[in-house]
């Protein structure tokens, strides 16, 4: 671990900060994910700073939500067009069971 003291001209205490991260990922001996990652894992980083390095490899970290379709070289209009046939066809309401005709009556009062 390599620790570099930062201290600040006006006053504010000396801060311990460690290097290592830098200079391996500056040595090649880590990947930028792993840099990323070392760096949002870091208490001594800025709150800031730790944010936008997660913000940046969480991309990396998870999947991304996204549609995706089934192209079958069919056109929509073509699939439209069969769907349109096949409700037609169908007898949706009653699904091939006998529909019972109910009417209102009226409400009686007690």
């Amino acid at each position: 671990m390599q620790d570099t003291t930062v201290s600040s001209p006006i006053g504010i205490p000396p801060v311990q900060i460690d290097v290592t991260p830098v200079t391996s990922y500056l040595e090649g001996k880590m990947d930028a994910l792993e840099f990323l990652r070392s760096v949002y894992q870091n208490v001594t980083v800025p709150l800031p700073v730790r944010m936008r390095a997660a913000q940046i490899a969480v991309e990396y970290e998870r999947p991304r939500l996204a549609v995706t379709a089934l192209v079958d070289g069919e056109d929509f209009a073509a699939r439209l067009e069969r769907a349109i046939e096949r409700s037609a066809r169908a007898d949706a309401p009653t699904n091939g069971m006998k529909l019972i005709e109910a009417k209102p009556t009226k409400l009686r009062r007690l």
